[in-house]
């Protein structure tokens, strides 16, 4: 049965979990001479389906996924599949550079999951907050609660602004305008 490993110091993860970022996996098995079968859906490895790596070979996972791995070797019987989910996750950042007052908390969110975004909590002096934008000074690409799909990587939303639009008049009282 294949077992799944962390870094250079080999933390077993063969049962999967929770990780903050990209991680890559070694795979192993016992029998020398084997190589190991892989999917990253979740679906049985087989001559047919998955990708080949050396046993101790690695492979890169930067969004949740189930990966499954059987060990082969010609002349000897597959080994028993092994499946783990890998949950990974990335911190969004809610940025406001011009705003005059207000905090927004950063958010871990599980990558490849689409969630409604939080309300503002910022403030800008003259102006009214039009949405989220995905760089500094661009317009909203996303309102106050729309549904928001996490990237493979930690990522910052800024506070879009427009300028607040005043109408001044004036009632002379019956006297003569100013000049």
């Amino acid at each position: 049965t294949p077992t799944f490993t962390l870094g250079p110091e080999g933390t077993d993860v063969s049962e999967g979990g929770e990780f903050a970022g990209a991680k890559t996996v070694r795979i192993t098995v016992l029998t020398p001479g084997a190589s190991v079968l892989y999917t990253l859906d979740g679906s049985t490895p087989s001559a047919t389906n998955g990708t080949s790596v050396a046993s101790g070979g690695t492979v890169a996972i930067d969004r949740t996924a189930t990966l499954t791995a059987v060990g082969v070797k010609v002349g000897l019987e597959d080994s028993p599949s092994r499946s783990a989910r890998f949950v990974i996750t990335y911190l969004l950042s809610f940025l406001a550079p011009q705003a005059t007052s207000g905090s927004m908390a950063q958010e871990r969110r599980v990558s490849a999951e689409t969630r409604p975004l939080p309300a503002n909590q910022f403030q800008r002096t003259g102006h009214s907050f039009t949405g989220w934008a995905t760089s500094d000074g661009a317009a909203a690409a996303y309102a106050d609660g729309a549904a928001y799909l996490m990237p493979a990587a930690d990522t910052s939303l800024y506070a879009a602004w427009s300028a607040n639009r005043y109408t001044v008049s004036f009632d002379s009282q019956g006297g003569s305008a100013p000049s």
